[in-house]
């Protein structure tokens, strides 16, 4: 009885395991949304340089869409993955990741 209540849990682990993974895979790949046009769009990521001049603000302006909540969150959000501080000024010459919204082609 203990070695089928031990086998148990295990395929019950494992399958857990597989779950959980499939949902973090998905979730990385991307988000989908619609447009205020409808058309579909997915979220990805895109590296860009920095140039002189350029800061969180002017970056965020540029890359800004409605999908996102608003301007602070999309700001945040880039300060966040690319480990910044909004103290930190960005230096020229280097590469960030943006995220963006991209529409899905049928």
């Amino acid at each position: 009885m203990r070695r089928i209540m031990a086998r148990f849990i295990t395929v019950l682990s494992v399958l857990l395991l597989l779950v959980t993974f499939s949902g973090a895979i998905k979730s990385f790949a991307g988000q989908d949304m619609r447009s205020s046009t409808g058309s579909e769009c997915r979220k990805c990521y895109t590296s860009i340089m920095i140039y002189p001049g350029d800061s969180i603000g002017s970056i965020t302006d540029k890359y800004y869409s409605e999908q996102f909540k608003d301007k602070d969150s999309l700001a945040h959000e880039i300060l966040s993955i690319n480990h910044l501080s909004p103290e930190r000024s960005l230096e020229p010459g280097n590469h960030i990741i943006v995220p963006v919204y991209l529409s899905v082609d049928d």
